[in-house]
């Protein structure tokens, strides 16, 4: 087995698409997708025209061209949408019956790693975070059809992907049970079978990364039947470094690990590589890397005060379902800006990180606090926190060019994914001052060319 010494990060929605996870997969180490909102990702990428002809590409792949010809039919546009035209909106998920979005979900997952995993041998992975359950089997089951390498996911939802992962992999139907806090769950299921006869040939699961927050997270996921893979082990926020003694402990379980959570320098990777680690997670420069899908005028920006002024960039927390944060600049004119903030007329439209909950009759309904603030309050969620938290799909989005034109021509903001370690950038920057590449962000940290090792398994 291969075992790359980077795994190229993301944040939780998007951002990190099959150009950079294809590049730096490629370059000997693991690139990855991030498997959040694809399907509205797609959806705009074909209400752009295709412009590039890659999605038009993998209609000789798919194994059910019946479904791929609904989609392209619905959603593409020859030559693309006027820029104050709106998108057309893709269902959001939920425990409905709805036929289209499971297609589109299993097409942009398989898309978005069929174009990663093209005419190279690399190893390519993709993240699903575990709040966003209620999309996950599809998207699992589009992934692994295209051949996806790697899964990565939050130790709690280890049992149940290896659980799903075995019995899609035989094209059997497969269930998980939805949070809704309190002790209260339910199940959602997806059955491949509804996509149209042809179902393909039993595959090999892919492997998985359990993404920890502690060692013991991770002893407990080795000891689950057929776990495969290796761990992601996340400082803590606000921690330098894992201590001694959990570092201790995930060497005991002979297994690869990875140290993410800090900074991206060749000082950190050592350190790694000293620890016992397999290497680093890398985030923040393959952000702003020339193969990112980040807008190219926002990269432009960012670099720009990276190299004039980086001691006035500064990031934020946005909070995710489960308690998870991820970081975003505090920009001018951007999704961060609170003045902008409080101004946006409130809408959650894409809701990929909307909340299951019960309602007091019994039935399920759904809340995000980037709904109008009345109605996620009256649902039970906290004022406090809805004024506070920016659109975090419709801002995402925006920042791979994909914004939404909403109610009276209003544009929605970019939001733009950043760790503490953006004001490093300058490290990263080739002598033009104006760009870098993954192969170069590949060797400024590992000190040398591009690779893999390879390990006995």
């Amino acid at each position: 087995m291969r075992i790359p010494r980077l795994i190229q990060g993301g944040p939780d929605l998007a951002m990190a698409t099959w150009p950079l996870a294809r590049a730096v997969a490629q370059a000997g180490e693991l690139g990855v997708i991030t498997g959040a909102a694809l399907p509205a990702v797609l959806a705009r990428r074909l209400q752009l025209g295709d412009f590039d002809g890659h999605l038009r590409s993998v209609l000789e792949s798919f194994p059910f061209p019946g479904a791929f010809r609904r989609i392209w039919e619905r959603y593409y546009i020859p030559g693309g949408k006027a820029d104050d035209e709106s998108f057309e909106l893709v269902g959001q998920p939920n425990l409905e019956e709805n036929p289209a979005l499971l297609e589109l979900t299993v097409l942009a997952n398989f898309a978005e790693v069929f174009l990663a995993k093209r005419d190279h041998a690399g190893l390519v992975g993709i993240h699903y975070h575990d709040s966003a359950r209620l999309a996950l089997l599809p998207s699992l089951y589009g992934a692994v059809l295209a051949g996806v390498d790697t899964v990565l996911i939050h130790a709690s939802a280890v049992a149940a992907t290896i659980q799903a992962l075995s019995r899609l992999s035989r094209g059997e139907a497969a269930a998980l049970e939805i949070g809704l806090g309190s002790g209260d769950s339910l199940t959602c299921g997806f059955d491949p079978r509804a996509l149209g006869p042809g179902t393909p040939a039993p595959w090999r699961p892919p492997s998985l990364i359990a993404v920890c927050q502690s060692a013991a997270d991770a002893e407990a996921v080795s000891r689950l039947e057929g776990f495969a893979g290796g761990f992601l082990m996340m400082v803590a926020g606000g921690a330098e470094w894992i201590g001694v003694e959990e570092l201790a402990g995930l060497r005991a379980l002979d297994r690869p690990f990875w140290i993410g959570g800090v900074a991206a320098t060749a000082a950190n990777f050592k350190r790694a590589r000293a620890a016992g680690a397999a290497g680093l997670q890398v985030t923040t420069p393959f952000t702003f890397c020339a193969e990112s899908a980040l807008d190219p005028d926002l990269k432009r920006r960012v670099l720009t005060l990276v190299r004039q002024d980086p001691a006035n960039l500064f990031t934020q927390l946005c909070s995710l379902p489960g308690g998870r944060t991820f970081r975003v600049l505090r920009l001018d004119d951007t999704a961060a800006d609170p003045e902008l903030m409080a101004e946006r007329a409130r809408v959650c439209d894409v809701g990929w990180f909307r909340e299951a909950y019960r309602r007091p009759d019994g039935s399920v309904g759904y809340r995000c606090p980037g709904e109008p603030m009345h109605h996620y309050v009256l649902k039970g969620g906290t004022a406090e926190r809805a004024a506070r938290q920016p659109c975090i799909c419709n801002g995402l989005l925006a920042g791979l060019g994909l914004a939404q034109v909403q109610a009276g021509h209003e544009l929605e903001r970019a939001l733009i994914p950043a760790g503490e370690d953006v004001r490093d950038l300058a490290l990263f920057l080739n002598p033009s001052g104006e760009e870098f590449t993954a192969a170069e962000v590949i060797a400024r940290i590992t000190g040398g060319p591009p690779g893999a090792e390879t390990r006995p398994t």
